[in-house]
């Protein structure tokens, strides 16, 4: 028997000043790429039907949306975030269903590929609602791409570019990796150079991640002469200093924006606020007064397609995993964390919480308290994994 997960959570999120937010994922892609741990497959690996794979996805997710819409009284969502997978594979017809399945009183984002852009498809796109797109660039430079297996090329993505600069009147967001084997600071600072000549609101920046059983690790252990930069770190700052110079301010640590053009959605996870997943592999996190519920959707395509809400794995989250969970994703943000929020949460102070991590840190210049936010630093936000091991330790082991 499956738990029912909404007899247990729905009540408090309804209580909340804020409705849940929505992740759709849509599990298909052409190619994956050689770093990629998401949960994705091409589409001649999907179970077969008489439907076209994007057909089928898209009428399983209508189902899952509807069957969570009901599970958790949800009238409106508070953001939807379609991602993948290659959400940009989905056809306007497709597009325009998902989109009339759901309400949102927020921010719209989609993730799209290069190659997946068009004209037609971004009217489409803002037809449906869609307010800000997400572009995977990665990289302005072939061999990098060819060194993490990525599909596409320069050229597609400077064709996408252009075209998204003539047809696309919302929001704006690109993808860029640093760390990639190859990679020089020369080569990171012409793509900022180059995506900040576009209107693009939005850049997040992420550090190559070597995922274990990823053909990019095995590549990386089996291939001589074939390595992460050694000098990773510094290309990172040379990119973050680069792209606040174009404008682009720091508001997490892998993420900047033109000033008012921050995600919303994203900073739902950040401020761990609930929200809904949807699709195969999806999560959703909920809060239950001081401890949280968290479900995972299977990745069996067949018993998703068979009834995508019924197949999961639920986890019931302690208050002080919860706690630390609050403090691991709140700390990414610039602004920190609020200590009337935390306090209405766990019913103690923060300050109290992480009394002995926060005055070491604090007196290094790394940490920051002032009014209502506690906060790392420049200095200190880089820094974070080893601010986040000193309050594990000063939590679990009192």
């Amino acid at each position: 028997t499956v738990p029912v997960l909404a007899d247990r959570t729905a009540g408090r999120v309804l209580n909340r000043s804020t409705a849940p937010s929505l992740y759709i994922h849509v599990p298909v892609c052409t190619r994956k790429c050689d770093y990629c741990d998401f949960f994705s497959c091409a589409p001649e690996t999907f179970p077969p039907d008489s439907l076209p794979v994007p057909d089928r996805i898209t009428r399983t997710l209508i189902r899952e949306i509807t069957q969570r819409s009901t599970e958790f009284s949800v009238s409106r969502w508070n953001t939807v975030y379609i991602g993948g997978g290659t959400p940009s594979l989905l056809s306007p017809d497709n597009l325009a269903d998902l989109c009339s399945s759901f309400s949102c009183s927020g921010e719209i984002s989609m993730e799209a590929n290069p190659e997946s852009i068009t004209g037609p498809w971004l009217a489409a796109a803002a037809d449906c609602g869609i307010t800000r797109l997400s572009i995977g660039i990665q990289s302005l430079h072939d061999p990098l791409l060819r060194a993490v297996g990525r599909r596409g090329s320069v050229k597609a993505a400077r064709k996408a570019l252009d075209t998204v600069a003539d047809f696309w009147h919302g929001q704006l967001s690109v993808d860029l990796i640093c760390g990639i084997p190859g990679q020089t600071d020369t080569m990171l600072l012409d793509d900022i150079r180059e995506v900040s000549r576009y209107p693009v609101d939005h850049v997040s920046l992420y550090s190559l991640m070597v995922e274990p059983g990823t053909p990019l690790s095995r590549r990386l252990e089996h291939t001589p002469g074939f390595h992460l930069p050694d000098n990773e770190q510094d290309l990172w700052f040379s990119a973050r200093d680069a792209l606040e110079e174009a404008g682009f301010l720091q508001y997490e640590v892998s993420n900047f924006a033109k000033p008012g053009k921050e995600c919303h959605h994203n900073l739902v996870y950040w401020h761990m606020d609930p929200y809904i997943g949807a699709g195969p592999s999806a999560v959703g996190t909920l809060p239950n007064g001081d401890e949280s519920v968290r479900y995972t959707n299977t990745r069996d395509l067949t018993a998703w397609f068979s009834d995508p809400s019924q197949h999961q794995d639920i986890e019931h989250i302690s208050r002080n995993d919860t706690l630390f969970e609050v403090l691991l994703m709140g700390f990414r943000l610039n602004a920190g964390i609020s200590r009337k929020r935390f306090e209405n949460r766990f019913s103690t102070d923060i300050l109290v919480s992480i009394a002995q991590a926060v005055d070491s840190w604090e007196k290094r210049g790394l940490l920051v308290v002032e009014g209502d936010s506690v906060a790392l630093t420049r200095n200190g936000l880089p820094l974070l994994n080893r601010f986040l091991s000193d309050c594990m330790e000063e939590l679990f082991h009192q």
